[in-house]
């Protein structure tokens, strides 16, 4: 049996009934009639004498062990019921008695609950007796199933008297708790009785000195009144008495006096501490602002250091060296300093002021006077004012512009537009223009000269030609009265003002066509597997191409009808034209199971038979090719190829030409879609597909889009490479090393170029600049990512260059609190991280500004002791190429390798400041071929991206560049045009100017 716990010692009758008990006794209550029988005359067999000892020797009466029976049974209907189990109570309550436990007086067990302790209760062993023979127990022997059954209950009532000791033992802790509590709360409610106590004997006590003082002043008062006429010795213990009393309020008010002012003095003490300490906290806020942001400055690669990574240089053209345009204060990237149409070197030679546009001061510009064949160095004079006009004649292939009461400042610019969305409109005859003038004219006069083989070829008709504007806010075309001249093959109009206009036939432009749009899709074995095709570039093994196609369908919708066919050496068509889009494009995602042919990419051929699918073709159609191609054409046939580009144009067919991966000719399929109004696409990989869909959706809304969303500016594409920053870019900031000093992003701009380009060599031999020195070569052929070219290059990963870039993000690099010797230097965590990444520390010198502060600052800074200290030199690091090895050298050498090729004979820089229109068209025809050019603004290297023109003003363009010094945004840079005068003829210039700054724009042609 298990050892029992002291329990807490009871008296009287006191029934125990644990929950186990209770379900007991309930169990036994509820026994049917025929099993308590059953246990009634087991018990008497059993144990008859010791029934009738124990009634014999029970003290208790009769009426309290009927009492005692639950359910109103006696003791006479239940006891035989227990009577194999009296022992078992007898002996438990001697053995307790001794350990001071309560008696027990009834413990009910049920029947179920008994029989299944009796089961798991082993065999008991032989009784034992005492030394003098007699038996433990009282009564007859017991047979071998009841010495089992009474080991049995005895278990269980342990276990039973153990659960009811636990609880017992609970309530007494919890109640001695909570007498130990409510002892504490009387002795605290005792204390607060004496507190009140003896505040109520302090009050009677201070109530009784105030009555014996005003007692004393009564008898005081008293007794004044008494010896008012008395001698004059009384008037003085009179006196004498009222100056013990003033005493005693003096002294009572000085030290209530007192006590207040030391109050005061605490109270201004703490004020004054807890001012000091905000105006201590402020000031070190305000110096902190001040060194984030000086710390951001010298962690940005354009604050490093004073020196540029490509300085500017002047061209040739410009006849003036940079020290003479900076000794004669004249602005330096533009060849017109005033912007009055004269150049300097002009200017410098007729005498004129070139920091003045209007330099005799009549309110005319120079260039204006000087193409005006009048002199802008004479004196002002009454001939010559701001409000002389004149007829101006200007024009361009294929248009002359009168322009009438014009006043003589005005730059009046009239040229071809080169949106082919624009000049691809069903009806449209030759190219758009526009025409622009900055000043208010009388009258426009605008006079096109129609290519009549156009009209014909086309089948469009003459006699119903007009000149027609297009609202660059409706998207739409609006007829203009016009006069022809069939024998001048000229149409005339009058036109309201500045805008974009052009020749179209009526009939066709009043009729609503349909559109047409056939894919024709690269199915040669490049775009499979190396499992299905030897030797395959692996250009689309997920057939994103088909997704593509089905895509682009989705997005247009039931805007167009569809068609599609498939090439490579052959071609195959897929599916006819209809207006069934599902059929479509389950005919074209079926092409996965289609066994690939290896028989080359024929391009011309595939367009060719393209063309034939739109079958009969309404001149109002709008009928677009969307060919898709991952190679070279193997069809080495230029007169093919024309032949192919002059029946497209003859059914007013576009063709957008979209290459996927490196091996494509940009300029072969850049010449298809142009020739045809139509639009080339580069796409780096399968994934780059994606990117399109907005392109062909500018495309189809006149390559119009939105500059700013703020203000609805909008304005019109004029050339896009397709680069996507988030993509494309290298995933890397700048970065400063042992070979570029001064940052490393004209290398960078270099090989993003050539990478998305598929230009990029796998190995390459070193070279020598102009200078002299010498570059070393480099091998990636051991780098997968960058050998295949299928990576985008923002995943491509350098460990030299991610330890850069960890150092770029650290906060708090420098100890400003802490400047040592006029040197800014480094905290020792910043040490710690650059001697582990492999990165070298070198001072720079650095030209301190101090912070702008008012007075108030001032003498804040002063009192709390927070002066911000000046240094001339700082701690900065960069890239030791010679702590690299493996594929982290060959990348940093490929790097170096491109940063110096702008110093070679291998490139060409057009500058748009003097050589604007060349530069303007080297940078149209890089960026319509698929290449984000590398340009040089600010001395900083960037990738152009796409060029936009403004809607309202057409001498504005938009040129939107990725900047490896924030890789994380696009940056836009705009470009102002201007006419330049010179002596033989007239041409425009650019100023560059980002974010409200002007500098030098450059472009690099390799």
């Amino acid at each position: 049996m298990s050892k029992k716990k002291p329990g807490k010692k009871q008296t009287g009758k006191e029934i125990i009934k644990p929950a186990e008990s209770r379900e007991a006794v309930k169990s036994v209550q509820e026994a049917p009639e025929e099993q308590k029988a059953e246990a009634k005359a087991d018990a008497k067999k059993a144990d008859t004498p010791k029934a009738e000892t124990a009634k014999q020797t029970d003290p208790a009466p009769a009426a309290e062990k009927e009492k005692a029976s639950p359910d109103g049974e006696t003791k006479a209907d239940n006891e035989e019921d227990w009577t194999t189990t009296e022992n078992v109570y007898e002996r438990i309550a001697k053995r307790d008695s001794s350990k001071s436990e309560p008696k027990l007086t009834t413990v009910h067990i049920s029947r179920e609950r008994r029989e299944a302790a009796e089961e798991k209760a082993p065999a008991p062993e032989p009784v034992s007796q005492s030394s003098s023979g007699e038996k433990k127990y009282s009564g007859p022997p017991l047979t071998e199933e009841q010495r089992r059954r009474i080991a049995a209950m005895e278990n269980l009532l342990d276990h039973d008297l153990d659960e009811v000791r636990a609880r017992r033992d609970e309530a007494d802790l919890a109640a001695r708790k909570r007498e130990e509590a409510q002892k504490k709360k009387e002795q605290e409610r005792l204390e607060r009785l004496k507190a009140s106590q003896k505040f109520r004997e302090q009050q009677e006590a201070h109530a009784k000195e105030n009555a014996k003082l005003r007692e004393e002043r009564e008898k005081e008062k008293e007794k004044e009144q008494k010896n008012t006429r008395t001698t004059a010795g009384g008037a003085r213990s009179h006196g004498t008495s009222k100056v013990r009393k003033n005493a005693v309020d003096r002294s009572f008010n000085s030290n209530v006096i007192e006590l207040s002012f030391l109050r005061i003095i605490l109270a201004v003490i703490v004020i004054l501490a807890l001012a000091y300490a905000g105006l201590f906290l402020y000031s070190r806020n305000i110096n902190d602002a001040f060194f984030n942001s000086l710390a951001a400055q010298l962690t940005s690669q354009n604050r490093l250091v004073t020196d540029q990574s490509m300085p500017y240089v002047p061209p040739a053209s410009a006849g003036m060296t940079a020290d003479e345009k900076a000794n004669k204060s004249l602005e330096l990237g533009v060849a017109d300093s005033d912007y009055d149409g004269l150049s300097d070197l002009l200017e410098d030679e007729i005498g004129s002021n070139p920091l003045n546009s209007d330099t005799n001061g009549n309110k005319i510009p120079d260039g204006a006077e000087y193409m005006t064949g009048n002199d802008p160095t004479a004196p002002a004079n009454d001939t010559i004012t701001d409000k002389l006009t004149k007829d101006i004649t200007v024009g361009t292939e294929g248009l002359t512009a009168v322009v009438k009461g014009a006043p003589i400042s005005a730059d009046i610019s009239v040229e071809k537009i080169g949106n082919h969305s624009i000049n691809g409109t069903p009806g449209l005859i030759g190219q758009a223009y526009s025409f622009y003038s900055t000043g208010k004219c009388q009258e426009i006069q605008l006079t096109f000269a129609y290519p009549v083989n156009t009209v014909q070829k086309k089948g469009y008709n003459e006699n119903a030609l007009s000149v027609f504007e297009f609202d660059p806010n409706e998207l739409d075309f609006k007829q203009i009265p016009s006069t022809r001249n069939d024998a001048a093959k000229t149409i005339t109009a009058t036109v309201p003002d500045n805008g974009i206009y052009a020749v179209c036939d009526t009939s066709i432009m009043m009729q609503n066509g349909k559109t047409q749009i056939f894919f024709v899709i690269d199915n040669s074995g490049s775009m499979y597997s190396e499992k299905l095709c030897k030797g395959s570039e692996e250009n689309d093994i997920e057939f994103k191409r088909l997704d593509f196609a089905i895509n682009l369908i989705d997005m247009i919708g039931d805007q167009a009808i569809y068609g599609a066919g498939e090439f490579s050496g052959d071609y195959k068509n897929i599916v006819a034209i209809s207006d069934d889009r599902d059929k479509v494009k389950n005919e074209i995602s079926d092409l996965r199971n289609v066994v690939p042919p290896f028989s080359g990419t024929n391009i011309p051929n595939a367009v060719d038979h393209a063309i034939k699918e739109f079958g009969t073709i309404n001149a109002a159609d709008k009928n677009y090719i969307i060919l898709l191609t991952d190679g070279m054409s193997t069809s080495d046939n230029p007169t093919y190829d024309q032949t192919v580009i002059d029946t497209a144009q003859k059914y007013n067919i576009t063709i957008f030409t979209v290459g996927l991966g490196k091996n494509i000719d940009a300029d072969y399929l850049s010449h298809y879609a142009s020739s045809t109004n139509g639009q080339f696409f580069q796409a780096t990989n399968a994934d780059a597909l994606a990117f399109i869909y907005e392109k062909i959706e500018h495309f189809m809304s006149y390559n119009r889009v939105e500059l700013e969303k703020d203000t609805g500016r909008t304005g019109f594409i004029v050339a896009d490479s397709g680069f996507k920053y988030q993509r494309d870019g290298l995933g890397y900031n700048n970065f400063r090393s042992d070979f570029a000093p001064n940052g490393a992003d004209v290398g960078i701009a270099g090989l993003i170029s050539d990478y998305y380009t598929g230009a990029l060599q796998e190995k390459a031999e070193g070279y020598t600049t102009n200078d002299g020195k010498k570059i070393p070569g480099y091998d990636i052929s051991g780098i997968t990512e960058l050998k295949n070219g299928k990576v985008d290059l923002k995943d491509i990963k350098v460990e030299i260059l991610d330890s850069y870039g960890k150092y770029l993000l650290m906060n708090d690099k420098w100890e400003f609190n802490n400047v040592k010797a006029n040197l800014l230097g480094y905290t020792p965590e910043t040490r710690d991280f650059i001697d582990n990444a492999g990165l070298r520390v070198i001072t720079a010198p650095y030209e301190f500004k101090a912070p702008e502060e008012t007075d108030i600052e001032k003498l804040l800074r002063t009192i709390t002791f927070s002066q911000v200290r000046s240094f001339d030199r700082y701690e900065c690091v960069l890239i030791d190429s010679s702590y690299t090895s493996g594929a982290d050298k060959e990348v940093l050498n490929m790097i170096q390798w491109y940063c110096y090729l702008p110093y070679t004979s291998n490139c060409e820089i057009y500058d748009f400041g003097y050589d604007g229109d060349y530069a303007f068209e080297a940078l149209v025809s890089e960026l319509s071929t698929g290449n984000p050019a590398v340009v040089i603004y600010n001395g900083s290297a960037l990738n152009a991206v796409r060029l936009t023109r403004d809607t309202k003003d057409p001498m504005l363009f938009i040129l939107d560049a990725y900047d490896s010094n924030s890789p994380e945004r696009m940056t836009k840079i705009e470009l102002r045009r201007s006419p330049l005068y010179t002596n033989d003829h007239s041409s425009y210039q650019y100023s560059a100017t980002r974010n409200g700054t002007s500098s030098p724009l450059q472009i690099i042609i390799k």
